[in-house]
């Protein structure tokens, strides 16, 4: 029997988790095939983590250590704190110096504020040869190894004089440049390998995803598809496996390497400096709440988004499907409209999309700007105070920048993780879908001669109203039997329980004495050729028509066409096995796709041959090359034909009649025509028409 709920799967409105612990551990399946892969990039997620917080620091420490003044005069050096070493002090013949590169500057206010040091900065000048002419020029405090330069002494020199002095904290800056441009370097390489890696994992995933769905899609059973629109089907394959293939190349990797950002910048902040942090932090709960707010709704307008874009999809395969309806009723305009009210209402529900987007980039950008302005005002009155360094304040001001691209990225891979464990879920519930028709665990591979047999069959579609009404009937190896009813008696749905596209719900039926539940699928149908009533052509060629994926020497081919009739129609309208064709038919008329399906069942030369006449008007050439065929095709094999045709019922071997269900006449032409029932009056219809 079959199984599962097809309503389940297709719940474009449904809202889907941001983490959905089920949908993880099957994505982890696919993941996992690449572990080493992504454990690479989360180690490079470190590295570039480092790297990219490491660069404002490198401002913070040219302008405090290089390029402002760096030296304090000592008035206490009894008061000096424990943690500064005592031998870091300058002294020359009167006073004491110390560097205080790279000490906090709430240390030094407070140093300041107690006259522990001074609040006159000095420069600390290395000693090279030739600088005696410049360093004269000005007032200065001479060591063994410095000269201790003021900044207001320093400022009355040319520019040219100030570099040569300072080429000691020029050659500092110059080795900083360095590292900087080496960092950036290793930033491009490696978030090149990173990007190029996780899309490949990605596209890899992705690729195999669609392929195991187109897998378990010609697994399904029939049943599936005819509770299933096939726009939905096809949406399942594209957009959601797309939004699959977002997540692993924009969240995987990018998620954690965000979250390690912000984490990272907030902590340096407040190594750097507690007062600037807490000003920072201030607009964070604003920025949280307006993040929150977008996620929100957002979720409902993308959720939207997909519901009206799985029905755009739906609409467009049946108008497509169904042109040559709409335009034989001449209904162009109407159903025009109809898309377009359809049309219409994905527009609004993107541009409700774009709005957001629209208010929401803005209102980052006007919170960062909000939080430089108070770092401005704040780090300003810090600096002018002493408590905060000119390169704490550029460096302060670069991290807020950096701290908003991955806050505003954060809130869009939230979203994006969300659609993705939506449609991950729609996915996996049709992989792991067990609506189809079992295998036996043991099957058989009986040779197949043709025998058939219906026993006591019972059938229903709904599980509520029988189709089939205990059905019984043998047909012996080479038998011709031919199949008739009213429109809905059950005649086609004999086929399909033959070929196993249903399973019966009582009775049993046999192919050369075997339940064809104990023989395999593929093996059953591969021995029973088929021909619709709608015959079905792929897009390609003639030649891959008849074929179909199967490669037949050239004898066989020629068999298929000329037994089949379809080389007469092809030298009529002088055309080739390579003529191109669509689904459709490609100019290829009711008749001739009928004889390319004929072609088509004739390559394996099966024992059992399944057929359902076509009922369309067709051209009496045609018609005549058709009819041919058939008694051609049938000939040395077991046949079931469901026939409409005056001439195939005078010459088959015996006619079924079946009506609502139940079998109510059978026998030979001769015999039926003879009776009043159900064969005569149909038959007579057909002699009227």
């Amino acid at each position: 029997m079959m199984h599962g709920d097809a309503h389940s799967y297709f719940e474009e409105d449904k809202i889907g988790k941001v983490y959905d612990s089920t949908i993880m551990r099957w994505l982890w399946h696919y993941i996992k095939l690449y572990r080493k892969i992504v454990v690479l990039n989360f180690l490079l997620v470190l590295l570039l983590t480092g790297f990219n917080l490491t660069l404002p620091f490198i401002y913070k420490i040219g302008i405090d250590r290089y390029i402002t003044p760096t030296g304090k005069e000592v008035f206490k050096v009894g008061e000096m704190p424990e943690e500064f070493d005592r031998n870091t002090i300058i002294r020359s013949d009167d006073n004491l110096f110390i560097d205080l590169a790279g000490i906090k500057e709430r240390v030094k206010g407070k140093l300041e504020d107690t006259r522990v040091i001074s609040k006159k900065d000095y420069y600390l000048v290395k000693k090279f040869e030739g600088m005696e002419q410049i360093i004269n020029n000005i007032e200065y405090v001479e060591t063994a190894d410095l000269y201790i330069v003021a900044t207001k002494e320093m400022s009355q020199l040319s520019l040219s004089e100030r570099i040569q002095l300072r080429k000691g904290d020029l050659a500092g800056i110059k080795k900083l440049a360095l590292i900087y441009l080496i960092l950036i370097f290793l930033i491009f390489i490696l978030t090149y390998i990173q990007v190029y890696q996780i899309h490949w994992i990605g596209q890899k995933i992705s690729y195999t995803i669609r392929e195991e769905l187109i897998k378990k899609y010609t697994s399904l059973a029939y049943n599936f598809f005819q509770k299933n629109p096939v726009g939905r089907l096809v949406t399942r394959v594209s957009n959601d496996v797309k939004a699959l293939s977002e997540f692993f190349s924009e969240v995987l990797v990018y998620l954690g390497s965000h979250s390690l950002t912000i984490i990272g910048i907030l902590g340096i902040m407040l190594f750097m400096s507690p007062r600037l942090f807490l000003v920072t932090l201030a607009i964070i709960p604003l920025l949280a709440y307006l993040t929150l707010a977008f996620r929100i709704k957002a979720r409902t307008i993308y959720r939207n988004m997909r519901k009206k874009l799985s029905i755009i999809n739906s609409d467009i395969s049946e108008s497509i499907s169904g042109i040559p309806v709409i335009q034989s009723f001449v209904q162009e305009d109407r159903k025009e409209k109809e898309f377009s009210e359809i049309n219409n209402d994905y527009y609004e529900s993107t541009f409700e999309m774009i709005k957001m987007f629209a208010i929401f980039r803005p209102m980052i950008s006007l919170i960062r700007s909000v939080g430089i302005a108070l770092l401005i005002w704040y780090g300003g009155k810090g600096i002018i105070s002493g408590i905060v360094s000119f390169g704490t304040f550029v460096a302060f001001i670069s991290y807020l920048e950096r701290l908003f691209h991955p806050i505003r990225h954060l809130s869009e891979q939230f979203n994006i993780m969300q659609s993705a464990m939506a449609a991950g879920e729609r996915v996996y519930h049709i992989l792991q879908n067990d609506e189809r028709i079992p295998d036996p665990e043991i099957p058989f591979y009986p040779e197949m001669k043709g025998k058939i047999e219906f026993e006591n069959v019972w059938f229903s579609y709904d599980g509520k109203e029988w189709t089939l009404k205990d059905i019984s009937f043998k047909i012996e190896p080479g038998e011709k039997v031919g199949i008739m009813g009213y429109t809905g008696s059950g005649k086609t749905t004999i086929v399909k329980l033959l070929l196993r596209l249903y399973d019966i719900d009582r009775g049993s039926i046999k192919l050369d004495g075997v339940d064809i539940r104990k023989v395999e699928k593929k093996y059953l149908r591969r021995h029973i050729a088929t021909v619709s009533q709608e015959p079905f052509l792929f897009s390609g060629n003639l030649r891959k028509n008849v074929n179909l994926w199967r490669e037949p020497d050239e004898e066989m081919l020629n068999r298929a066409l000329r037994v089949s009739n379809l080389t007469k129609a092809m030298d009529r309208k002088n055309i080739s096995l390579d003529l191109a064709v669509t689904e459709e038919g490609g100019g290829l008329s009711v008749g001739e796709k009928q004889l390319v399906t004929f072609a088509r069942s004739l390559i394996d030369d099966t024992p059992i041959l399944v057929l359902d006449e076509a009922t369309a008007n067709i051209d009496p050439e045609t018609e005549w090359l058709i009819q041919e065929a058939l008694f051609k095709m049938i000939k040395g094999k077991t046949s079931l034909i469901i026939a409409h045709r005056l001439a195939t019922l005078k010459k088959i071997d015996s006619l079924i009649v079946v009506h609502k269900g139940k079998i109510v006449q059978r026998g030979t032409h001769r015999e039926l025509i003879k009776e009043d029932g159900i064969y005569r009056t149909l038959y007579k219809l057909q002699e009227i028409a």
